[in-house]
């Protein structure tokens, strides 16, 4: 994927547009709550990798947010590796991130 299209897929705009989706669907919009949590955090390194202004220490905001974000990646790959009902073919869709890390 282009990186311009992934930008258009996980930015802002697309995260509120779930958010609406899920409030539409009222009770049902819980299915949801997963693919919010995921676009929340893509989009903040979206808006990271936009911002051009220069990283001067390692205090930066910046910095912060994308160790969230890879927090947020780690654990959910743990999730899906310790996940029952997973198939080892559905958890081998994430090869490269090591659920031990």
């Amino acid at each position: 994927m282009r990186h311009f299209l992934a930008e258009d897929v996980l930015n802002f705009e697309m995260q509120h547009t779930m958010k609406q989706y899920q409030v539409s669907l009222g009770e049902k919009g819980v299915i949801l709550n997963r693919v919010v949590l995921f676009l929340e955090h893509t989009f903040e390194i979206v808006s990271v990798f936009r911002d051009m202004r220069p990283v001067m220490d390692e205090k930066d905001d910046r910095l912060i947010r994308l160790k969230n974000v890879a927090d947020f990646f780690l654990n959910w790959t743990k999730e899906i590796f310790s996940n029952r009902s997973l198939s080892s073919k559905e958890k081998k869709l994430l090869p490269y991130v090591s659920p031990m890390s």
